[in-house]
């Protein structure tokens, strides 16, 4: 029996020396015996000793936490000698077979000599219970019983001093490694197949030798169904490692979590075999697989010296699956670290872009709400940029706009945040300002890092900013303090460029105007003076329209209003929760047409904003506008965008609609910080990617291969994905050839369908069901 070891303990040490000590003692003495009978046996009991070897080699195995017990069936060879032979030949016979067989065994050093002296003296006490029970009877019912016993004996001093050397090297208690109910399992097949050893010593007795070989059938097929058995349940284990290796690296979010995962996974997948995850690849005698890559390559290494189980080949195919396990965990790891970068940060100058700027303001506001502190952000908008990239290029631009976020980083202090709003925009957050400091120093340092004279080609141009700086002690949300800053700006501009203008109430025409939008906005909700557009949604398997987004449209003064402008607007001024009420009703009073002229089977999709989800209206008049569809789905897109987080009002809401049959959309997945978090917050049923992944995916292999990551990571969590922006034929080939088509997933676009108003869309829903009216 083979216990699992590694560095062992003084005491462990000791009581293994000890036993090998005492066996190899015991057949000393009996070899001086033999010796001095001059071994008055004849020669062909030593065939015994290559069956020794044989059976030794196909152990039956008891499964432990540390690793595995092997029970060898080497002892049907003992009944067979111990029969026949007197004590002391059979004891030499014996110990000459378990000597080559542990010589000749692929366990370590340390396991060879205590499996020796387990041997030795399990034989040698298993000689003298037979020969004290047996008596002198020989091929008697008293015989057999002293064979079984003196076989039990053997498995039973076998197991207790493996046990025992165990519990000494694991330092636990004997009682309960010795408490092992399954250890009768192994005790029973033993000393019954030992039965088949003294079936071959009354052979012998009375039958001609050659009579023996009818015994070999059965011995082979013990063997080999020992082997399959075995290796059938070692195939199992490494499989059920392997998988639960990949769920556990599957929910690591670092490089660390994982190399800990698969490190950890490969100490279970080679059970009691050394294996150490190290920078070198591996040597003579050992087997590995490279999990990290270039430049900083780990490999997991097993040493053959230590192998108790298994062969080379299967534990080298088994790590490199693990390691196969690791790299597709770590690409995943990676992948994600690049879309949390693409996320946060602006791709041209490497500052934080906005939405990353508002969050981190969001904590500035909130730990000013709970003490004393003021933040304070600086909105810098260039003076003159336009003219670079008029008379340069735009390439010339981009240089200019990195330059400047250099030279932006250089002019704030180290705890300071600069970012990219967008174009030629940036911010500064100050995350504490002390009282009565108005930040004239800063300013002035932004203000003449930026104030020079850039060459070109030979030609100069002059470019400055304008700063507007706006402060806040928490009463503030981001995008408040955000839009005072940039209205400073603006007189900043108005001032003659390269000013600094602190914000203040009375600060504005612009203010005025837009209380004045928000006053018109508000009357046109209460005389419904807003419409609606519809844009198709597409199968991309079928190219059949199976849902429509409902846009909502507002024109003032003759001009139709940029949605995202009176949008904004009405969340700033509270009025999203009316707009919102209105574009449900108007949709339940479409809802008809769109019915009739799509046949019963379409999806209406409307945008909801994150203040409508905390309006305790909101449910209600969703679900009116469902009872009013009458069998038509109905979507409710949010946009990552909306600060929604782990909102328990808002979380509440959404599961009681998805319970009442609406779905939920996650639009313009991607730009924002939270869009992985929010998947796993959200009960979203479809994923919408933001146009800006498509835009450029038919001219921008990464373009294409980063809208791919989100697809595939959709398709992998069970969601329908609709692709934003399509405009071009050309994107559309590039999405087939990469993505592939099929029933999840959906085109949305202009190269499909412009927004369009009723009449328009349904006219279009009636043309696809019945294609024959196209030719009217």
């Amino acid at each position: 029996m083979s216990p699992n070891d590694t560095a062992q303990p003084p005491l462990s040490l000791i009581f293994d020396r000890t036993v090998m000590t005492v066996g190899v003692s015991i057949a000393l003495i009996s070899a001086v015996h033999a010796l001095a009978n001059s071994l008055d046996f004849a020669w062909a009991y030593w065939l015994s000793v290559p069956l020794i070897m044989l059976m030794a080699r196909f152990p039956l195995t008891m499964e432990r936490p540390s690793g595995a017990i092997q029970f060898g069936f080497e002892s049907c060879v003992l009944a067979f000698i111990v029969s026949l032979l007197q004590p002391h030949d059979a004891m030499l016979v014996w110990s000459v077979g378990a000597v080559i067989s542990q010589s000749l065994s692929d366990t370590r050093r340390v396991a060879k000599i205590f499996n020796l002296g387990v041997m030795l003296t399990a034989g040698a006490a298993a000689i003298a219970v037979v020969d004290v029970l047996r008596g002198d009877s020989q091929g008697s019912p008293r015989e057999l019983a002293a064979v079984a016993v003196g076989c039990g004996v053997y498995f039973l001093l076998d197991y207790l001093l493996s046990e025992m050397s165990i519990a000494l090297e694991e330092h636990l208690p004997l009682h309960t490694q010795l408490r092992q109910p399954e250890v009768a399992i192994p005790l029973a097949c033993i000393v019954a197949v030992d039965s088949i050893g003294y079936l071959a010593a009354l052979i012998v007795r009375t039958l001609p030798v050659w009579s023996i070989a009818l015994l070999a059938v059965p011995v082979v097929t013990l063997l080999v169904a020992v082997t399959s058995i075995a290796r059938g349940r070692e195939t199992e284990r490494r499989t059920n490692v392997l998988f639960n290796v990949s769920t556990k690296v599957q929910g690591q979010q670092t490089e660390v979590g994982v190399i800990t995962a698969i490190e950890e996974g490969a100490q279970q997948l080679l059970k009691g075999s050394s294996v150490a995850l190290r920078s070198s690849a591996p040597g003579d005698g050992e087997v590995g697989a490279c999990v990290v890559r270039r430049p900083r390559e780990r490999w997991l290494v097993s040493s053959g010296s230590t192998r108790t189980r298994g062969t080379p080949s299967t534990d080298q195919q088994h790590l490199e699956a693990l390691a196969l396990v690791g790299d597709e965990a770590l690409s995943r790891v990676q992948l994600g670290r690049e879309m949390a970068h693409l996320a946060q940060h602006d791709a041209l100058t490497g500052l934080i872009n906005r939405a990353f700027f508002i969050r981190r303001l969001e904590t500035a506001l909130e730990r000013c709400r709970t003490r004393t502190d003021r933040v304070a952000v600086l909105f810098c908008d260039l003076d003159g940029f336009k003219k670079v990239n008029d008379w340069f290029g735009h390439a010339a631009g981009d240089a200019l706009l990195v330059e400047i976020a250099t030279t932006l980083r250089s002019a704030v202090g180290p705890a300071d945040t600069v970012a990219r709003l967008g174009g030629d925009e940036f911010a500064v957050l100050v995350k504490t300002v002390v009282p009565d400091d108005d930040l004239e120093d800063l300013t002035s340092s932004v203000l003449r890092a930026v104030d020079r004279r850039y060459q070109f080609g030979g030609r100069f141009v002059n470019v400055s900013t304008s700063v507007g700086v706006a402060f806040s002690d928490g009463v503030h949300s981001a995008d408040q303090l955000i839009r005072n800053a940039d209205i400073a700006m603006y007189e900043a501009k108005a001032a003659g460029r390269n000013h600094v203008v602190a914000y203040h109430p009375s600060l504005g025409r612009s203010r005025v105007r837009a209380l004045e939008q928000a006053e018109a906005l508000r009357q046109a909700i209460d005389n419904r003076a807003l419409y609606l557009v519809y844009q198709p949604v597409v199968q991309s398997g079928t190219n059949r329209i199976v849902g429509v987004e409902a846009l909502v449209r507002w024109t003032l003064n003759g001009q139709v209003m940029p949605t995202a402008q009176f949008i904004g607007l009405a969340e700033e001024t509270g009025l999203i929760n009316l707009l919102g009420d209105l574009v449900l009703e108007m949709v339940a009073e479409d809802a008809p047409v769109l019915r009739a002229a799509s046949g019963g089977e379409l999806s209406l999709s409307v945008n909801v904003s994150a203040q409508q989800l905390r309006s305790p209206s909101f449910v209600a008049s969703v679900l009116r506008t469902r009872d009013a569809l009458n069998g038509l789905s109905l979507v409710l897109e949010i946009t990552e965008r909306q600060v929604i987080g782990d909102d328990p009002m808002v979380l509440a809401v959404i599961a009681e609609l998805e319970s009442n049959g609406i779905l939920f959309a996650l639009d313009d997945f991607g730009i924002g910080y939270s869009s992985i978090g929010y998947l796993q917050q959200l009960a979203v049923q479809i994923l919408k990617t933001d146009l800006v992944f498509s835009a450029d995916i038919d001219v921008d292999l990464r373009s294409i291969k980063l809208l791919v990551s989100m697809v595939e990571m959709a398709r992998a969590l069970g969601l329908d994905v609709v692709i934003e922006g399509i405009e071009r034929d050309s994107q559309v080939d590039i999405l087939r050839q990469y993505v592939g088509f099929g029933d999840h997933l959906f085109l949305q676009g202009n190269l499909m369908s412009p927004p369009e108003p009723l009449g328009q869309v349904a006219a279009a829903l009636q043309a696809a069901r019945h294609p024959a009216l196209r030719a009217v």
